[in-house]
């Protein structure tokens, strides 16, 4: 009785055994494919986020500064820069213009550096102000505290200053691909332009008076090197702006021409002038000498006009007006 009783408990222990075993081998299982789903992708595909579209023009550095986007309300305080963002077809990115600009005179004027007008620059809310003539520290401390940010650009003495000021007002503008596509777009045409304003034959002696205090253009200055294109300077070997008393009596300039408020009657009277052929031969005429200090588009339509004065040859554009009236009439 005793073996039979030991035998059904061994039975039942080996029963017990085995079926134990087969319950943790299915929780084992149970486990492993837990882990293979958990480590397999999802059915559904997970959401990858596109990548974001990188601007090719901007941020781009320019005049020592980064922008790091298209600027939208900018305003310009020399009128130089008007009349080169003007030839750059862009002056409707401006949303203010300066005093004694004709090329920005359609836009509300913030006056200039030396007389700012801060209520208009309020109006006009720029993100910039471009100028070729610095502020005061006082103007740029409240320029800042008004977020505005002053570029104040070099002026360029030389045509070749010229041509990189505008290439960069393109890239400012327009940014690093589409402001380099324009700005060489654009010099192209410049140079196009600047070789028609030329004469290639005997060129005539020319004094290009400015004022009667002997302001004339010099031929180290920027419009000098333009006129050099056209004509002998009588001035041309003068600098800063200024020929000295004792030279202007041994120029004997062909043909004067005079700008600002310089009259031939005025010569006609001066002792320093009245006794020039070119004076006693009415040979004086009147020209927008400033737009030559600028070199820019404008400035070759007024070489074209004085050298179809000057040379009965040319006709490529129209002939100046004597600086009337004379004393002598």
């Amino acid at each position: 009785m005793a073996k039979k009783i030991t035998a059904l408990l061994l039975a039942a222990a080996m029963l017990f055994c085995f079926s134990g075993c087969e319950f943790f081998d299915k929780l084992y299982d149970m486990h492993l494919n837990n882990e293979k789903n958990n480590s397999s992708p999802s059915s559904e595909p997970e959401s990858v986020p596109e990548p974001m579209e990188v601007d090719p023009n901007f941020p781009v550095t320019v005049f020592d500064t980064e922008i790091a986007a298209a600027p939208q309300r900018v305003a310009v305080a020399s009128p130089a820069l008007a009349e080169y963002i003007s030839d750059l077809d862009l002056l409707g990115s401006l949303c203010a213009g300066c005093d004694f600009s004709e090329a920005s005179a359609n836009l509300p004027s913030i006056g200039s550096p030396a007389l700012p007008d801060f209520e208009a620059i309020k109006a006009a809310a720029p993100e910039y102000i471009l100028t070729l003539a610095p502020y005061d520290e006082a103007s740029l401390t409240k320029l800042q505290q008004m977020d505005v940010t002053v570029l104040v650009l070099t002026a360029p003495q030389t045509l070749d200053e010229v041509r990189a000021l505008y290439k960069s007002l393109a890239l400012f503008f327009l940014g690093a691909e589409d402001g380099a596509a324009a700005g060489d777009a654009f010099v192209q045409k410049y140079n196009a332009a600047l070789d028609e304003a030329a004469h290639s034959g005997e060129k005539a002696s020319a004094l290009f008076l400015r004022g009667m205090d002997n302001l004339v253009i010099t031929g180290d200055s920027l419009g000098g090197e333009l006129l050099s294109r056209c004509f002998t300077n009588a001035a041309g070997e003068a600098a800063g702006f200024e020929i000295p008393t004792e030279d202007i009596s041994a120029v004997k300039p062909d043909i004067i021409f005079a700008g600002g408020t310089v009259r031939l009657k005025d010569l006609e009277s001066s002792d320093i002038y009245r006794k020039k052929t070119a004076v006693k031969n009415d040979r004086v005429f009147l020209a927008d000498l400033d737009a030559l200090n600028t070199a820019s588009l404008r400035s070759f339509s007024v070489l074209k006009d004085m050298m179809a004065t000057a040379y009965e040859d040319y006709s490529g554009g129209t002939k100046l007006e004597v600086a009337y009236p004379s004393i002598y009439q």
